[in-house]
């Protein structure tokens, strides 16, 4: 297997500093939640428990044949385990390059063994960040031959459409496509609380906690809405003043105090063309899932 290629804002230095920065404004950036061996190995066994591809796949491969045939690589943009983009391409049967794509170098290298065990040509585990590098178009170009398909998986309900869209579309050229899925609520948010609050979550989220030894509080996930939007939130809820030590700085929690630590937004299928074309992304064709909790989204720049 090739050795992953590490983008410049990955560096443990300019991690630790992200990290600092962002404790300090009570919010735990995604990638943090996947940055150790273990949060990667946790995170792995949640998916599997609580979003088995088995389940989801099918939206996924009902995509496969109404993709492009030019396309020469898939690039994985936050690839986890690579599951979906190996069971694509397995459908494809192709002469297409799998670029497994994370913040983690842990879950790159799985979806990267993942595709080579299942004899799909791979090309170099790319680690970046593309909520935080600002030329990730240029750190991803010698590695992907064009056109390219993008894939973005689970990624999109862990941020604010009006910061992660406009990254994804930066790094897209006008014969490229994008399949993208985001997670649905048909039925309302209670009924599929429990897919957030559970023990393998739980276990998962607190492993950031334990790494950076934050403690004096309870972890707490419920359902939050403001102005018709709805999401899952993951709050560390501080029950004693505590002091964590990032590096050579101090970040103070007092008694009361509130860290985020996970977010997830919900959409429908209306609600996400809308918000796909305001960032220059157009939908062609949408794939849900059996359950109708998920929505795969066939996207070409406009």
């Amino acid at each position: 297997m090739k050795s992953a290629w590490v983008h410049e804002s990955q560096t443990p230095e300019a991690l630790e500093a992200e990290l600092a920065e962002s404790l300090e404004h009570g919010f735990v950036p995604p990638k943090f939640l996947y940055a150790s061996s273990r949060q990667s190995e946790l995170w792995l066994e949640l998916h599997q428990q609580c979003a088995p591809t088995a389940d989801l796949g099918a939206a996924y491969l009902e995509a496969a044949p109404h993709l492009p045939e030019e396309i020469r690589s898939l690039v994985s943009l936050g690839c986890g385990g690579g599951e979906k983009e190996v069971s694509i391409l397995d459908a494809l049967n192709r002469d297409i390059e799998f670029i497994p794509t994370d913040v983690s170098e842990p879950l790159a290298r799985t979806a990267a063994q993942l595709a080579q065990k299942n004899n799909i040509p791979t090309g170099t585990p790319l680690i970046f960040d593309l909520a935080a590098a600002n030329n990730a178009s240029q750190f991803l170009q010698p590695h992907a031959r064009q056109p390219r398909l993008f894939t973005f998986f689970g990624i999109i309900p862990n941020f604010p459409p009006t910061l992660i869209l406009p990254k994804v579309r930066s790094l897209m050229e006008n014969n490229d496509h994008l399949l993208a899925s985001a997670n649905l609520a048909p039925s309302g948010m209670e009924p599929i609380l429990d897919q957030y609050d559970n023990p393998p979550t739980r276990r998962w989220l607190k492993q950031f906690l334990t790494e950076h030894e934050i403690t004096g509080g309870t972890l707490r996930i419920n359902i939050r809405r403001q102005d018709h939007v709805e999401w899952f939130h993951a709050d560390y809820m501080f029950e004693a003043d505590t002091q964590v030590s990032i590096g050579d700085r101090l970040i103070r929690f007092a008694s009361g105090d509130s860290l985020q630590l996970f977010v997830s937004h919900r959409y429908t299928p209306d609600s996400a063309t809308k918000v796909f074309a305001e960032h220059g992304l157009r939908i062609s064709q949408t794939f849900l899932s059996e359950n109708q909790e998920e929505g795969v989204f066939l996207c070409h720049p406009q």
